[in-house]
């Protein structure tokens, strides 16, 4: 499945088979790029795990039911009855963005070759993949080959145009051959978006405290209480909610601290003692960071020069 139907028949010319390079011999040096192949094998695996944990769940028949919706203007398209035959629930409603949605963060803009020629052409179509890529966490643009689109157009000009929203703005592009197999995947993608919807929330209420106990929520109201009575009297005071947070901040400051040439995490600790936070660093004077303790002279005028000096 390539881009063949992108090419009139005007401008198909004849494969030149490319001349065959020899094979650079065992331990001579290569110009090409060294390929990841562990990451790659990883990746294969969890594509392999994925698809056999749906296939063992559709012959089990434990497959949960797919929830799509699709945009008002997919009401008249094959794709709608496609989608409800292979068992899925599909809802219509009207969506500023994109054609067809799996969940919050799936939102998917579909285009046949015709609709993706036209849309190149008059430059809509990326306006609409950064509106897709700005609205959802997993966008998606997903390209119907079918028979063609009767219109001319450079080959160079798709190639460009999706090397553009694949690289560029980091959406994938799904290619289908028509609105059935369209619709195979998009069931296939909806339950497999169910699946990890439902692990999330599962992983979600087994960290979340269990409330189930009056007490506890009796202890989580009265901390509640105590802070906002804290923030209402402008109280400078140590309340149960406001003692998660130091630790972590102070770890933070630290950690910028410590990036500075001849600090390190040892004399970014110091300094945080002797100044209180970062802005207090920020804001010590030359004498002050010299007789800061544990610090040293060197690291005090390095300090000093990079905040103050550039």
């Amino acid at each position: 499945m390539g881009l063949d139907q992108f090419i009139t028949p005007a401008e198909q010319k004849p494969a030149k088979t490319p001349p065959i390079e020899s094979v650079p011999a065992s331990g001579s040096e290569q110009s090409g790029p060294v390929l990841d192949g562990k990451a790659h094998r990883e990746r294969e695996q969890l594509a392999a795990a994925a698809a056999a944990a749906s296939i063992t769940a559709m012959q089990a028949g434990t497959v949960p039911k797919a929830s799509i919706i699709l945009d008002h203007r997919e009401a008249n398209s094959s794709l709608a009855p496609y989608l409800k035959s292979m068992g899925a629930h599909v809802a219509f409603k009207h969506l500023t963005s994109g054609d067809i949605r799996l969940s919050e963060r799936v939102l998917i803009e579909r285009k046949t070759a015709r609709d993706l020629v036209s849309s190149l052409s008059d430059g809509r179509l990326l306006h609409q993949c950064r509106r897709l890529n700005a609205a959802a966490l997993r966008p998606l643009l997903l390209v119907e080959i079918g028979d063609g689109h009767g219109q001319a157009v450079h080959p160079d000009a798709v190639h460009g145009a999706l090397a553009y929203i694949s690289l560029d703005l980091g959406m994938p592009v799904m290619m289908t051959k028509n609105p059935e197999e369209t619709a195979r995947f998009l069931v296939a993608a909806a339950r497999r978006e169910h699946d990890v919807m439902e692990r999330w929330a599962f992983e979600s209420l087994q960290r979340a405290p269990n409330l189930d106990d009056e007490r506890a929520i009796e202890r989580a109201t009265s901390a509640a209480a105590a802070e906002i009575k804290a923030i209402e009297l402008g109280e400078d005071a140590t309340t149960p909610l406001g003692q998660r947070w130091p630790s972590h901040a102070k770890e933070e400051q630290t950690a910028v601290l410590a990036s500075i040439d001849g600090v390190g995490p040892t004399r970014a600790a110091a300094l945080i003692d002797a100044f209180g936070n970062i802005a207090g660093v920020f804001a010590a004077s030359k004498e002050a960071l010299l007789g800061a303790k544990n610090i040293g002279a060197t690291t005090a005028m390095s300090v000093y020069r990079i905040l103050h000096e550039g």
